[in-house]
């Protein structure tokens, strides 16, 4: 999926951009990524919504970089940039 300007919200409810399987630990919306001026950042939803990027768990929020690692129980996305020129293959 592409990220814009503004927030992407990641969780299993009806109104996140980004809807992944859950169980009940899973929330309706449990991470949010945001444009900041210095890059995308992800951060938990809540302080009740446990994540995890490149196997830390996550407190706060984090500037992302190529080939992160966002993992929410047993699902995991992984974020790239739009640096790759078109037709380029991403790792």
């Amino acid at each position: 999926f592409a990220l814009r300007d503004g927030h992407v919200v990641i969780g299993k409810g009806d109104d996140a951009d980004v809807r992944i399987p859950g169980g009940f630990r899973t929330a309706r919306r449990h991470a949010v990524i945001t444009f900041k001026q210095s890059g995308f950042a992800v951060s938990p939803a809540t302080d009740r919504t446990p994540l995890q990027l490149n196997g830390e768990p996550l407190v706060g929020s984090v500037v992302l970089k190529d080939g992160d690692r966002i993992q929410i129980f047993d699902v995991e996305v992984r974020f790239f940039s739009a640096m790759f020129e078109e037709g380029e293959s991403k790792p």
